[in-house]
């Protein structure tokens, strides 16, 4: 589409400049005016400045906007700012637009028309003048084309300090550069010396670690003469242990010698003088006592056992005590086991009931649960339910709209009504 509105440009209209690029050769807006005087749409054509200044774009904007509102395209400030500023694409969409608008009108010119002239077309635009709105909308354009716009004064000052802003942004440049040079060194010098520390580190690791090997040969060479010394120690000690257990073999052996010489002359001895041998293993002869004190002892204890009649009747008496703790015991323990057979008999039957309860509850748990039907019943009977309130409350709101329609309808019949009558009478 840009080639064809190019040569539409150049080789139709044959405009004063030739078109090369749309964001730049229309961005005064003078080559839009040319296009429209062309087609006897732009009366006040002489009035425009091709001149790329703040106030010649703003002066030919403001005389085109009144030419294109007639024609029915849309053109605001925000689209005049954006051709003033060369975006992209927005020059060459209002130029098809215009073109569209003036084959609206009527693309049939009247009379000859000579190359380069104004074509007079068959008729004008159609769309009727309101004096006031259109001086409204035009003085607010103009108003927002001049807020957006860059001030003249301040693109002259520009323009003219421009060398000195170069200047200053080159000194600025070469400050940078200047700076990020001494940040270089100093980085390479930072580089630099941690590069020597961690050799100076590196060497300092090494003759640690080669002090470290020397002193673990060192500690394992005395651990070798620790335990040579400890193995000589203990060779010593056994050594002295054994002389020590021989002495005392020794010593015993003489003393058992000496006490075996000490009762072979003891005997001896006795035999000597008392007269009594022993043989061996037997035991000496007892010497009995003197046979009163003998006789008087053997007739006490046989005064201190009691008769044979004591006994039985003391043993009679024994044997009743213990039938009757072991009769007794028997019915402790009877009336025991008879409570532990009662209290497994109550507990069984608890345990029964309970177990009847559980059932019972979980029988009528399962025959109170709904079925796979019943809950999608249930489900759709809710979703039904749910649409139906739904469906009341939006026939509620839209009755009340239809009401409040209805009441509007109502009094802008009455008043246009009441206006029909005061213009009658």
């Amino acid at each position: 589409m840009s080639g064809l509105l190019m040569r539409w440009c150049n080789d139709a209209l044959q405009l004063s400049a030739t078109v090369q690029n749309f964001e730049r050769d229309f961005c005064n807006g003078y080559l839009f005016g040319e296009v429209l005087a062309k087609f006897n749409q732009q009366p006040d054509f002489t009035q425009f400045v091709n001149a790329d200044t703040s106030n010649a774009k703003i002066n030919n904007y403001c005389r085109l906007e009144p030419t294109l509102r007639r024609m029915r395209i849309k053109f605001d400030s925000k689209v005049a700012f954006a051709l003033m500023n060369g975006d992209r694409g927005v020059a060459s969409k209002l130029l098809y637009q215009v073109k569209m608008g003036i084959e609206a009108l009527g693309g049939t010119t009247v009379g000859r028309t000579q190359a380069g002239a104004v074509a007079a077309l068959a008729h004008t635009t159609s769309r009727m003048s309101k004096p006031v709105y259109d001086k409204t909308v035009h003085n607010h354009f103009e108003k927002s084309i001049r807020a957006l716009a860059a001030n003249q004064n301040q693109v002259d000052m520009a323009r003219h300090l421009k060398k000195f802003t170069d200047e200053g942004r080159r000194q600025a440049e070469g400050a940078a550069r200047a700076t990020d040079s001494i940040l270089w060194d100093a980085q390479n010098q930072k580089r630099e010396t941690r590069r020597q520390r961690i050799h100076a580190t590196r060497r300092e690791h090494d003759v640690m670690h080669d002090a470290q090997e020397q002193g673990v040969r060192e500690w394992e060479r005395n651990q070798e003469i620790r335990l040579a010394q400890q193995y000589m120690q203990r060779t010593f000690k056994q050594r002295q242990a054994d002389m020590r257990s021989t002495k005392r073999m020794l010593q015993t052996m003489d003393a058992r010698a000496e006490v075996e010489s000490g009762i072979a002359e003891f005997e001896a001895r006795a035999a000597a003088e008392f007269g009594v041998t022993t043989a061996g293993d037997e035991a000496p002869q007892t010497v009995m006592p003197d046979t009163r004190e003998y006789d008087q002892y053997v007739e006490d204890l046989e005064n201190l056992v009691p008769d044979e009649a004591t006994m039985r009747e003391e043993s009679a008496a024994f044997m009743a005590t213990v039938a009757a703790r072991n009769a007794e015991r028997r019915l402790v323990n009877a009336a025991r086991e008879k409570r532990k057979r009662q209290f497994v008999v109550s507990m069984e039957r608890l345990q029964h009931a309970q177990l009847a309860d559980m059932r019972n509850f979980v029988l009528q748990k399962m025959l109170q649960r709904p079925t796979a039907a019943e809950a999608e019943l249930d489900a759709r009977l809710g979703t039904v339910d749910k649409y139906r309130r739904v469906f009341v409350d939006n026939r509620t709101f839209r009755e009340t709209q239809y009401s409040a329609a209805r009441r509007a309808e109502s009094q802008l019949v009455l008043s246009r009504d009441d206006k029909n009558y005061e213009i009658a009478v």
